[in-house]
């Protein structure tokens, strides 16, 4: 299982089975550089890319350059590339001085942001912001964040709601389901899937958020749901990864559309492993699929409409204009 790990970011999304704490890495600061790299290569074989020919070659390339005499840190030179090869652009690797300061990032001086609503002209937005943690105590506390701001408006007739994901650059997608999901209906709402494996479906269940049986996230007691007439789910080219996977799981949503920019273009799950001596290792293990099936690996567009996922037939409305055509219904 390795050495107790401090509270940390991750940077995987949708990871239904997460096996950070117990996959193979480097365990002893001292360890040498062929055996951290053998561990290394365990962990990137699972990538959905390192079954290609380019991952053998990758990998003979980089034991032929490490020897007996090389350091870690000659180790640490190559595994951004082997990354990359085993899990294709949404994968990297991460110096232990990297890896602290993305934690430190992440966490922020009070605290990571957290989803709020606002309404405006009859309309809710819930802003659902970037959360790439994976302790405990703030996963809970973002969910309740985002259930809490939503609830004051279950007996409120508003004319539509607005799922803003435009600065959300990806992290936890349990936990962002779960803040979001009054707005979702129950049921699947999502699939991911690993490399020769079967699809994995993601359901929600009330405010809970479930996966291959397991409770992903979930809130309170109390459930909270609402029978909106209309949600828009705003993106932009910020959007990225698991915030990219929350605007999945609108795909097929009857009363969803998306607007915005196209999205980044991460729509794949990823795992975060720490190496035996802090650093880090991000590969891309799976690839999202929406509620229908459809797999995605690449840019998102505006205008996904209704339980067909389709593109709608009236592309030129604002979002401020497909709300208020609804409403009026």
């Amino acid at each position: 299982m390795g050495r107790p790990r401090p509270r940390r970011a991750v940077a995987w999304a949708l990871a239904v089975l997460v096996t950070a704490s117990c996959a193979p890495a480097a365990q002893e600061p001292g360890i040498s550089a062929q055996s951290y790299l053998e561990s290394a290569i365990g962990v990137l074989d699972r990538g959905i890319r390192a079954d290609s020919p380019e991952w053998g070659v990758a990998t003979r390339e980089a034991r032929a350059a490490i020897s007996e005499t090389s350091s870690v840190a000659d180790v640490h030179a190559l595994l951004d590339h082997l990354a990359v090869v085993a899990g294709g652009p949404h994968s990297w690797f991460r110096t232990p001085q990297e890896v602290q300061a993305w934690e430190a990032a992440a966490t922020g001086v009070d605290g990571p942001a957290l989803p709020s609503v606002v309404v405006e002209d009859g309309i809710g937005v819930l802003t659902v912001p970037a959360f790439a943690l994976d302790d405990a105590d703030l996963v809970q506390r973002y969910v309740d964040a985002g259930i809490a701001a939503v609830k004051p408006y279950t007996e409120v007739d508003l004319c539509g709601w607005v799922v803003d994901l435009s600065l959300n650059s990806g992290g936890n997608a349990h936990a962002m389901l779960a803040a979001v999901s009054p707005l979702l209906t129950d049921g699947v709402v999502m699939r991911s899937q690993e490399r020769a494996s079967p699809a994995v479906e993601i359901v929600v269940d009330g405010n809970t958020v479930l996966g291959a049986g397991q409770v992903l996230a979930s809130g309170g007691e109390e459930v909270v749901k609402l029978n909106p007439t209309s949600v828009a789910v705003r993106h932009s080219g910020m959007t990225a990864s698991a915030g990219e996977a929350v605007v999945i799981a609108f795909y097929g949503e009857p009363a969803a559309r998306s607007f915005g920019q196209w999205t980044r273009g991460f729509t794949t799950g990823n795992d975060f492993v720490e190496l035996g001596d802090g650093a880090g290792l991000t590969v891309t293990v799976r690839t999202f699929q929406d509620r229908l099936g459809t797999t995605y690996d690449g840019k998102l567009g505006p205008g996904v409409e209704g339980a067909g996922a389709a593109v709608g037939q009236s592309p030129g409305l604002t979002e401020e204009e497909w709300l208020l055509s609804r409403c009026a219904e």
